[in-house]
């Protein structure tokens, strides 16, 4: 089961985006057919807006929540078992062991993921760009597809820096954000 959990990190993003592209293209996809089986109408997956931005999410949660699975994973075995075990022995069910115990002792775990998370999600681009290439009509543009736009279409080498600055900053400041809540707050 672990290995199932975390084969998808394995892929890299060119090869996830390519062999998703194929599963919601929107005549001979996997996902339009089983629709089409369905009797329901096909969807344009990625040629139009709302469609393609659940399209893009569902393929990069698919791809790094086994990142997020390794981690917490490494922090479950890592718990010691006396809290666990003179709960069991009070009294407490599983799932007051679960929300008293284990998610206060994972917190430190949970954040460090969620930053990887949050600044893996700011950064995406290649899957997005395979996919779609930022659109349709923008919906799947990021600041990472704005760079690339800025510095290689338009061969704007001042505003691709200027891009990468506010991309920096973005990520700087969302990552002290999650670092100053992981040492202020007590669990």
């Amino acid at each position: 089961m672990r290995t199932l959990l975390v084969a998808p990190i394995m892929a890299t993003p060119l090869v996830v985006a390519l062999v998703f592209k194929l599963i919601w293209h929107s005549q001979f996809g996997i996902v339009n057919y089983v629709i089409s089986s369905l009797g329901m109408v096909p969807v344009a997956w990625l040629a139009t807006p709302i469609p393609a931005f659940i399209a893009v999410l569902t393929v990069d949660i698919w791809h790094n929540t086994a990142f997020v699975f390794l981690v917490l994973l490494g922090a479950l075995q890592m718990l010691p078992r006396s809290p666990f075990e003179a709960a069991q022995v009070e009294g407490a069910s599983w799932l007051q062991r679960a929300r008293y115990i284990a998610l206060p002792m994972l917190r430190p775990a949970i954040l460090v993921a969620l930053l990887f998370r949050v600044v893996f999600a700011i950064r995406v681009f290649d899957e997005i760009f395979v996919l779609t290439r930022g659109g349709p009509n923008g919906a799947t543009e990021t600041i990472s597809i704005l760079l690339y736009r800025s510095a290689f279409e338009h061969f704007d080498a001042a505003g691709a820096a200027a891009l990468s600055i506010i991309l920096l900053g973005l990520t700087g400041l969302l990552a002290w954000l999650l670092i100053r809540n992981l040492y202020t707050r007590k669990p």
